[in-house]
């Protein structure tokens, strides 16, 4: 059958077919850049079974939250929301606060909308991210720790 398209965007697929997979070397949440580098065409990071929750970066929707538990759930998509930011950060960019708390496992309150930060070290610009909180550090009072 094929695609039906109304304007540059909006497109149908009217045989049912299912987007091609995804390269093995990818997460559930990957940056554009690091698709691309793997081959994944513009039309296939547009697909309807990958969101988008920030420019550049991509998340698998099936990685969504699956718990019953609003808070798990919460907790969850915001994990999904950290690890897919984090694969779009540029050089100098790093998770920080609540985002890195999470990531090693410190407690932290419950929010019912995620909370997302970024940090750098001056004189770098903190980066504009749709729903991210940047935040500037003196060299002196910044220790950047890895981890995966």
């Amino acid at each position: 059958m094929g695609t039906a398209c109304v304007g540059r965007l909006l497109c149908a697929t009217l045989d049912g077919m299912k987007p091609s997979p995804l390269p093995a070397g990818l997460a559930s949440e990957f940056s554009v850049a690091a698709a691309r580098s793997l081959g994944v065409s513009n039309r296939r990071l547009r697909a309807s079974d990958l969101d988008r929750p920030f420019r550049g970066a991509r998340v698998v929707s099936n990685a969504r939250a699956q718990s019953d538990n609003h808070y798990e759930r919460t907790r969850d998509r915001e994990f999904v929301l950290i690890r897919a930011l984090g694969a779009r950060l540029c050089a100098g960019q790093f998770l920080s606060h609540r985002s890195a708390a999470l990531l090693w496992g410190a407690p932290v309150p419950y929010l019912s909308a995620p909370e997302l930060h970024v940090g750098v070290v001056e004189p770098q610009r903190t980066p504009r991210i749709d729903g991210v909180l940047g935040h500037n550090f003196a060299p002196s009072r910044a220790a950047i720790v890895e981890r995966d």
